[in-house]
């Protein structure tokens, strides 16, 4: 179709088949070959003034950097695709940039300007009726409210947390998107490992990669199995916990989009502390931690940190640097407001095994 499109020069099919080939090619997990492609789409938008296409190529363009890792040119391409969408009055777009430019800016860490920006894309899909959208949003709102709170009122924001959860999970179950449910089940995982809540992470992390693998979304795979290995970890299956995150590493090394290897790259760390190897785990949450900070991941740094911190203070020969690396850390997502984790670090520093 692309090649009659181009001989018979239909420009505007030429670039609806060029942006549908780049999508298919990133969903295979290419995404530099994808970039290439729908680069090539949207020269011919530009060429031809399409706004609409300008617009669709734009946000695909700001996915794919995001999944390299680039976010600074990831968060232009949303912004300028969010600017288009605007003027244009095309609402359904304007919702879903927004959610991607909220990611952005909570991957810098800047908790409280991706909230607005969710928010403003749940206001949208309110309007719109859009289900998917509403879900999709419940999830990060549910991310972001387990880092704004207050110390003390933790496990009020968590609730609220589980409540978003809750909302996105029914939304995708009944609109049957199997791969959507898979990946709120893994956000609430998470968020149960994270609450000490480790055989209902087990559970909802096993069911989520069996989801996600059925599905053929290897990136999601390799993200729940490797909170899968975390919470095995924590249930002290650890010959589960080894043959789960070797199961996600293989993964990764596939993989191209940076969140899940960093992800698998933390529980591989936490499974080596485990059996022992405290200084592999240190080394490799410090390659972890060099890598996102290259790349300006300050959400992804500080789950690095406060692994890293909880792995040193288990070890006599390294109980002070976790301390300090634990009271940074407690500082630093204060000031930043990621509370829940200055939460969690200031609980791991004062721990009776501390």
């Amino acid at each position: 179709a692309e090649a009659i499109a181009e001989k018979i020069g239909n420009k505007n099919a030429q670039e609806v088949n060029l942006h549908d080939i780049g999508i298919i090619v990133h969903d295979q997990g290419e995404y530099l070959a994808a970039k290439k492609i729908i680069e090539a789409s949207l020269a011919i938008d530009r060429d031809t003034g399409y706004k609409v296409g300008i617009e669709q190529n734009l946000t695909s363009l700001g996915n794919i950097a995001s999944d390299l890792g680039d976010m600074s040119g990831s968060e232009k391409l949303f912004r300028d695709a969010l600017a288009i969408s605007q003027e244009i009055g095309d609402r359904a777009t304007e919702a879903l940039v927004s959610n991607n430019l909220a990611a952005i800016l909570y991957g810098y860490g800047n908790d409280t300007g991706a909230q607005a920006m969710f928010e403003s894309a749940q206001a949208i899909y309110q309007q719109t009726g859009e289900k998917d959208g509403i879900a999709l949003t419940d999830s990060n709102l549910g991310e972001i409210r387990e880092e704004l709170g207050d110390i003390e009122g933790a496990k009020a924001h968590l609730a609220g947390a589980h409540k978003f959860y809750d909302e996105s999970l029914a939304i995708r179950t009944a609109l049957g998107d199997k791969g959507a449910v898979a990946e709120t089940n893994a956000f609430i995982a998470d968020l149960d490992n994270a609450e000490g809540n480790y055989a209902s992470a087990y559970a909802l992390a096993s069911k989520s990669a069996a989801e996600a693998h059925r599905e053929k979304a290897a990136d999601l795979e390799a993200e729940v199995l490797a909170i899968l290995a975390r919470a095995a970890v924590g249930l002290n299956k650890i010959p589960d916990a080894q043959n789960t995150v070797a199961r996600a590493a293989a993964l990764a090394k596939k993989s191209q989009e940076r969140h899940s290897i960093a992800g698998v790259q933390i529980a591989q760390a936490e499974v080596d502390a485990a059996t022992g190897k405290t200084e592999d785990a240190v080394k490799g949450l410090e390659a972890v931690l060099a890598d996102m900070n290259r790349l300006g991941l300050v959400s992804v740094q500080f789950e690095a940190r406060l692994a890293l911190g909880e792995v040193q203070i288990k070890s006599p020969k390294t109980a002070a640097a976790g301390r300090e690396t634990l009271s940074a850390l407690e500082k630093d997502t204060t000031a930043k407001g990621f509370l829940f984790i200055a939460h969690r670090a200031h609980a791991a520093a004062t721990s009776k095994s501390a």
